[in-house]
């Protein structure tokens, strides 16, 4: 996968959910569009953390929310072209339990970083690769 053009209108979204969700993990879905070939990450829309446990260190996008927007973009030029979680007071790295949940090799994994409420957000860009135990995630 060729690293997506990412608009300054879905970072700021993706920010201002991990500042809204602090000291949980946010999480969401990026909706794509392929222009000359190239995936452009349009929108970021937001999910309830539904993960049981730990909201602070696991995440899990409501499935009804994700189920709608298959449904609503399934014919049209847009498309799931990935997902977004915070780790508050984390890095951009992945984790082994985001490699353990990445059921879906062809999308982009957008990770933000932030420190604290009211502090900066970085991001990370990542997609799937390899299986078995070579299966890892690489930057974008």
């Amino acid at each position: 996968m060729i690293a997506p053009d990412i608009t300054a209108a879905v970072l700021r979204d993706v920010s201002r959910a991990a500042q809204a969700a602090f000291p949980e993990e946010c999480c969401g879905v990026l909706i794509g569009r392929r222009v000359a070939g190239r995936v452009s990450l349009i929108a970021a829309i937001a999910s309830r953390n539904v993960a049981g446990g730990n909201r602070r260190r696991r995440f899990e996008i409501d499935p009804a929310l994700l189920l709608a927007l298959q449904r609503r973009l399934r014919h049209g030029p847009y498309f799931v072209a990935g997902y977004f979680h915070s780790h508050p007071r984390g890095t951009t790295r992945p984790s082994r339990h985001d490699l353990a949940g990445a059921h879906q090799d062809h999308h982009v994994w957008l990770i933000a970083a932030l420190a604290g409420p009211g502090h900066g957000v970085t991001f990370g860009a990542y997609a799937v690769r390899g299986t078995g135990a070579s299966r890892r995630f690489v930057a974008l």
